[in-house]
């Protein structure tokens, strides 16, 4: 595979099993409710999602780009955010 596969697979795996590893390590000392609990249990329960970066080459790590794109929706056609606002 390509250059970004072999880092990712070299690099980025073994940092990601690590922190699996540690979050469910430390979930069972926390309080459920915790904001701390609800964010290590949320972390691990989207863990397949976080994990295609690693298996998929063309996959960024960051939506950046997206998010830059609805900003600028927004910006440039306001009339359309406000459709279904009742008004």
């Amino acid at each position: 595979m390509g250059e970004r596969y072999k880092l990712r697979q070299e690099q980025s795996k073994p940092i990601l099993n690590e922190l699996k590893e540690y979050l469910a390590g430390i979930e069972s000392k926390l309080l459920p409710e915790s904001f701390m609990g609800r964010a290590i249990r949320y972390t691990l329960t989207q863990w397949d999602s976080l994990y295609r970066y690693v298996e998929i080459p063309e996959a960024e790590i960051d939506i950046n780009s997206v998010e830059r794109q609805i900003a600028i929706g927004r910006k440039n056609f306001p009339i359309c955010w406000k459709c279904g606002e009742g008004s």
